[in-house]
This record gives structure tokens, C-alpha cells and sequence, in this order.
């Protein structure tokens, strides 16, 4: 062979060899990457204060904003020292909105709500029984 077939070999194999390492570097990099999930933050457009007023029958009732959402819960959050409630809920507890019955998925970041529950003396779980959109938020989408 002569010397400019083992040059042209030469080259291809260090390019080969370049291309090849690449290529593993880039899988084993990306390799649990998965998928990418965007989580929306939300945000509230009013600032609301949450009270608390407890009745005879140890029910408590709380007002405020809602500031996230969950599957079967939400957070209810005050315009004063940043204060939050988790609100539990479940199939017992009824919707109301200003048109009238709503169900859980109606909810919506940003809303002042009325909720009126239980706290379990043992976990210190809030359990809403009732909640009451009193006037809509205006929320900001995230992308």
C-alpha cells in the first residue's frame, strides 16, 4: 500500500472514531432525561384576608384566595403574614358559585372562596364540608 492510502485510511478512522464517541457521549447523556413537564405556577391576581370564625358545633370557616390546586385539595392563602390553609376535600363536600351549584373542577386559581369544615383533632387535616366561590380571580396563565 502506499503512503497516501494509509493517510486517507488514517483520517477516516479518527473520523469514524470521533463520530462514534460523540455519539455515545450524547445517548449516555441524555439516556434519563425522559420527558420534559412544565409546571405551571400559579398566581393570584387578588389579595384576600383569610378569617376564621368557629361555631358551636366545631365547624370552622376560613375566606381567601386560591392559591394552588391539588387532585382532592387546594391552598387557600391570606394577603396578611402569607398565611395558608391545605383544604382538604371529598365526595361529601358541596359547591356553590355565584350561578349556583359547581363542582371541584370548576375551581380556579385566583378565585376568593368561603369554606366552611372540620379539623380532625388528631392529624390537624382541614376537611372543607362546604365551599362557596364568592367573586372570580383574575389569573394570569403561565405557559
Amino acid at each position: 500500500m502506499s503512503t497516501r492510502t494509509i493517510i486517507i485510511i488514517g483520517a477516516l478512522l479518527v473520523v469514524l472514531m470521533g463520530a462514534a464517541g460523540f455519539g455515545l457521549a450524547y445517548t449516555v447523556t441524555h439516556i434519563n432525561s425522559g420527558t420534559a413537564s412544565v409546571t405551571p405556577t400559579p398566581t393570584a391576581a387578588t389579595v384576600a384576608t383569610t378569617t376564621r370564625t368557629k361555631n358551636k358545633k366545631g365547624n370552622k370557616k376560613y375566606t381567601g384566595v386560591i392559591e394552588m390546586l391539588g387532585a382532592n385539595s387546594f391552598v387557600l392563602s391570606s394577603g396578611k403574614k402569607s398565611k395558608t390553609i391545605t383544604v382538604m376535600v371529598n365526595d361529601q363536600t358541596v359547591y356553590n358559585g355565584p350561578e349556583g351549584k359547581i363542582s371541584f373542577s370548576s375551581l380556579m386559581i385566583g378565585e376568593m372562596v368561603q369554606v366552611k369544615g372540620t379539623v380532625n383533632s388528631q392529624t390537624q387535616a382541614y376537611t372543607a364540608t362546604d365551599v362557596t366561590v364568592t367573586s372570580s380571580g383574575n389569573t394570569t396563565p403561565t405557559p
